[in-house]
C-alpha cells in the first residue's frame, strides 16, 4: 500500500528573507499580472523557479527551466536555501474562512513512493492535458527538484489523522497570504513520530486531489532515469514525488466547484434550447451568485445554474444514472444539447474555467457567452468513483485553498 516516508527538506533561510517575501500560489494560478508582483516582491521568490519569465531570445542554452537551476544554485550556495540536516516530515496547516465559518486543514508532506495510476495505492481522479506535462518535464529535468507538492487525500479511518494531529511539531514559519489564509509550517523529526505517522498510511490508498499533471511528469521524470541506469536503486530520489497528504477525515477539507463559461457558440439560442430540454425549477439574478453552491444544495443533486445577464435560472436534469453531478452535467448539457465535443472541451476552444464566480462574471464581458455551475461532489464521492475506475472530466473539483510553493523542496539529485 502507500510507502510514505520523510526526506532532507530544502527550505528558506528565514534568518535572511522574510518568508512572505518568498512564497507564492501553485504556477497555474499564477497570470502575468501576478507574476510581476511576486518578481518585485523579492529578487528570491520562488516564481523565479516554478514559473520564470519567458524573453524573445531563450534558446536551449538559456531559457526558464535553465534559468530556474541557476537560480537554485546560486540560492544554496549563497545560504538563502538551506538543506536541514536530518530527515523529516513537514506539516501544513491552513487557516481561513468560507462562507461564513473557519476552517483548519491540516496536511503531512512527505515522499510518496511513485506507483503506476490506479495500479496500487496511488488513485487519479481526473483527466490531464499534455502541454503541461511536457512544461513540469522539463523543469523537472532542468532543477532535477520537486518544488511543489502533488495534494493527496488519504482514504482514512481517522488514524493517519489522529497521529499527524497529535505529532510533536517544531514550528518553522508562518505567513498570512493576500487571500487572509494562514499558512503554518512545521518539522516532525522524532524517529518514533515518523514511524507512528508511515505506519498509519502503510493500509491506506491516497486520492490525487490535485496536481495530477505533477505525479504523471514525476512517472515519466523516473521512466526516463530508470532507462539511463539499468542498475538503479529502489531507494533512488527518482522514485518518489513530494505530496502534500490530508485525511479524508480532515474537517477543514473544502470541497468546490469550478464554473464553466462557455464561448464561441455559433448559435444565440442556447438559453432557449436548455429550457427546452430541462425543467427550471428557479430563477436567478445576480446577487445570489456569491452562494450558487449551496442554492444549487437546497435543491439537491442534479440540479445546475444557467447564467447570462439577462436570463438566469436553476434547471434540472432527470438522470437515474450512478454518475456525478458534474459528470452528467457534460453529457447531457455540453455534448448532447449544445454539441461541444469532448475535443473542443480538451482543448478549451469552446469553454473557459474559473474557481471564482467573480471571475466567471468578469468573463462574460470579454468574450464568454454564459456560466454554467454544479454542486461539487464530497471526498467520498470522489473516491467511490474513482475506486470504481472511473475518471472525472478535467477541471471537476477545487480543493480550496491551494497550497503555497516555496515552503520546502525535495532533491532529486541525492
Amino acid at each position: 500500500m502507500a510507502e510514505v516516508r520523510p526526506f532532507r527538506g530544502i527550505i528558506y533561510n528565514t534568518d535572511k528573507v522574510a518568508i512572505s517575501d518568498v512564497v507564492a500560489p501553485p504556477y497555474d494560478v499564477i497570470n502575468e499580472r501576478m507574476q510581476e508582483e511576486l518578481y518585485n516582491r523579492s529578487p528570491y521568490n520562488v516564481v523565479r523557479l516554478i514559473l520564470g519569465r519567458v524573453y524573445p531570445e531563450d534558446d536551449e542554452k538559456n531559457n526558464r527551466y535553465t534559468r530556474a537551476r541557476s537560480f537554485l544554485d546560486e540560492w544554496l550556495r549563497s545560504g538563502i536555501l538551506k538543506r536541514l540536516k536530518d530527515e523529516a516530515f513537514f506539516v501544513y496547516h491552513q487557516t481561513f474562512s468560507f462562507a461564513g465559518r473557519t476552517y483548519t486543514r491540516k496536511a503531512l508532506l512527505g515522499r510518496v513512493r511513485l506507483e503506476p495510476l490506479g495500479e496500487g495505492s496511488i488513485i487519479p481522479h481526473e483527466k490531464t492535458l499534455s502541454a503541461p506535462k511536457k512544461d513540469r518535464l522539463m523543469l523537472f529535468k532542468a532543477t532535477e527538484m520537486n518544488l511543489s507538492p502533488v495534494f493527496g487525500i488519504a482514504l482514512d479511518d481517522g488514524d493517519f489523522f489522529s497521529e499527524v494531529d497529535g505529532a510533536d511539531k517544531k514550528p518553522l514559519f508562518e505567513f498570512e497570504d493576500p487571500d487572509g489564509v494562514m499558512h503554518s509550517f512545521y518539522a516532525v523529526s522524532s524517529r518514533d513520530a515518523i514511524d507512528r505517522i508511515s505506519g498509519s498510511l502503510k493500509d491506506k490508498r491516497i486520492l490525487i486531489a490535485d496536481g495530477h499533471h505533477r505525479y504523471e511528469t514525476a512517472l515519466a521524470y523516473q521512466r526516463e532515469m530508470m532507462e539511463k541506469d539499468p542498475d538503479y536503486s529502489p531507494d533512488a530520489p527518482y522514485n518518489f514525488v513530494m505530496m502534500a497528504v490530508v485525511s479524508s477525515k480532515d474537517p477543514g477539507l473544502l470541497v468546490l466547484p469550478i464554473h464553466r463559461v462557455i464561448k464561441n457558440l455559433n448559435f444565440n439560442d442556447y438559453a432557449d434550447r436548455i429550457k427546452g430540454s430541462f425543467p427550471v425549477v428557479r430563477e436567478v439574478l445576480g446577487a445570489e451568485l456569491s452562494n450558487v453552491t449551496d442554492l444549487l444544495r437546497s435543491f439537491g443533486e442534479r440540479h445546475y445554474l444557467f447564467y447570462e445577464p439577462d436570463d438566469g435560472f436553476v434547471f434540472r436534469v432527470d438522470d437515474a444514472s450512478d454518475e456525478l453531478d458534474v459528470v452528467v452535467l457534460h453529457r447531457e448539457v455540453l455534448h448532447r444539447v449544445l454539441g461541444i465535443t469532448e475535443e473542443e472541451i480538451k482543448e478549451k476552444r469552446k469553454i473557459e474555467y474559473f474557481k471564482n464566480i467573480n471571475e466567471a462574471l468578469d468573463f462574460l464581458s470579454k468574450g464568454g457567452q454564459f456560466i454554467l455551475s454544479y454542486i461539487p461532489p464530497t471526498v467520498e464521492e470522489i473516491a467511490a468513483y474513482s475506486l470504481s475506475g472511473k475518471i472525472m472530466p478535467q477541471k471537476s473539483t477545487y480543493f480550496y485553498p491551494k497550497f503555497y510553493s516555496g515552503l520546502v523542496f525535495y532533491s532529486l539529485r541525492d
